[in-house]
């Protein structure tokens, strides 16, 4: 059986005194040190959330952009390709033109060449028939 005595009072006294001491002087700044933390990492969360939607937004945009460069230098460069492509055709057309005048310049002076050379050799020719006809004893006719 229990029994109340002045020490039992005087103990129990003393836990009440020590409990309203550590709550005010321990738990209630402890408590509020936590709540103060909990606050700050909701913040940061709430930040960092933000922040990833944000790099999340950047991403994507680069990507889009990164995308419209890459399709833009493709389009120069095919126009530059086909440029430099007609460029081309037309410089060895201009050769192909070049190359065919002086052709037919050569064919032509070959031509006025070989008829100047003919009209040398037409009565040496006559002569050389003549005298292999009459070799031959053929009858020459001239």
């Amino acid at each position: 059986m229990v029994t109340i005595n002045f020490t039992l009072l005087v103990e129990t006294g003393l836990f009440l005194v020590f409990m309203w001491a550590m709550h005010r002087w321990v738990f209630k700044p402890l408590l509020a040190v936590m709540d103060a933390r909990a606050d700050q990492m909701a913040e940061d969360k709430r930040i960092s959330v933000h922040a990833v939607e944000e790099a999340e937004r950047l991403e994507a945009d680069m990507a889009l952009r990164l995308s419209e460069i890459h399709h833009a230098a493709s389009q120069r460069v095919v126009r530059m390709h086909y440029k430099f492509q007609q460029r081309h055709h037309e410089e060895v057309e201009a050769f192909k033109r070049k190359a065919q005048q002086e052709l037919d310049a050569v064919r032509e002076e070959s031509r006025v060449l070989i008829e100047e050379q003919r009209k040398h050799y037409d009565a040496p020719a006559q002569d050389l028939v003549g005298t292999i006809s009459t070799q031959l004893g053929l009858e020459h006719s001239a």
